[in-house]
């Protein structure tokens, strides 16, 4: 006599293998996004830093003042004794969203 169907074990342990995979599969895809988050921030504080000590030094904003650019990014700097630069993102209701210190040298 064939079977018509599946038992009741056979498919509770298939849900159980499924759900496992699907949760590793979530937990991957998060991984990578939050990871491409990190990349993103890191490139705009080197581009930020960058900017900052091309600028003129007369012309930079003082330490710890909201400086806000033409596309509408917020950022904070702070320049501690000419060697050590802290550039700060913020989001728009001006909380911190990234942040980097860079050793910088004469």
């Amino acid at each position: 006599m064939k079977r018509k169907g599946e038992t009741l074990t056979e498919f509770l342990t298939a849900v159980t293998v499924f759900g496992l995979m699907a949760a590793g599969i979530f937990e991957f895809i998060a991984n990578q996004t939050e990871n491409l988050a990190d990349i993103k921030n890191k490139d705009e504080l080197m581009f930020y830093a960058q900017k900052y000590t091309n600028t003129p030094k007369d012309k930079r904003p003082s330490n710890n003042i909201t400086v806000e650019d033409d596309n509408g990014v917020k950022s904070k700097y702070n320049l501690d004794d000419d060697k050590t630069l802290t550039v700060t993102l913020l989001t728009d209701d001006e909380e911190e969203r990234a942040s980097m210190t860079f050793s910088l040298k004469p």
